[in-house]
């Protein structure tokens, strides 16, 4: 269902030198964000009983709007994307609501960088067990598929700074 791994040598060395040359600062703006792990396990069932297009942001999450970086476009053409979709700073303590991504069908990778485990929870389409995936101290390549029939609900809480990067490989292409 969700293949985890960490991502190889080449993207590291592009996404290192996008956090470098733009995350880093950008971070510095942001302030904390107040969610604690208590306040997300109370969400956990919370699940919207319709879609939500496109995904709402959480607390503490922000878009750094680098989907055209020249790190990112190396990226895509990398891993053979169809593009970025895109480039989020998780504060301290952040957390992004439950949704879907079905607007955008597709092979999706996330790929994101922490220094404390944060959570993605998932609730698997097959089963409808809700699934608590630990990211790993440092780096996290997540692959999974966005379709519009088998919906894929997640949510994501960090307890520390995370950049997160999404991809999109679409059906067809």
């Amino acid at each position: 269902m969700i293949e985890k791994r960490i991502p190889d040598d080449k993207i590291i060395e592009l996404l290192t030198k996008e956090i470098k040359e733009f995350g880093l600062e950008f971070a510095r703006t942001k302030p904390r964000s107040d969610v604690n792990l208590s306040v997300f396990n109370m969400l956990k069932d919370k699940i919207p009983k319709y879609d939500i297009k496109p995904a709402m942001f959480g607390r503490g999450t922000y878009d750094m709007e680098r989907k055209d970086s020249d790190n990112i476009k190396q990226v895509i053409e990398h891993m053979n994307a169809s593009y970025c979709t895109n480039t989020l700073y998780y504060s301290y303590g952040s957390s992004l609501n439950w949704h879907t991504n079905s607007d955008v069908p597709g092979m999706r990778t996330y790929i994101l960088y922490t220094t404390k485990p944060g959570i993605f929870r998932y609730k698997d389409p097959e089963t409808g067990e809700i699934v608590d995936d630990e990211d790993y101290v440092g780096w996290t390549q997540r692959t999974f598929k966005v379709d519009q029939e088998k919906l894929l609900w997640h949510c994501v809480y960090s307890p520390a700074p995370r950049f997160a990067y999404g991809f999109n490989h679409a059906f067809g292409v």
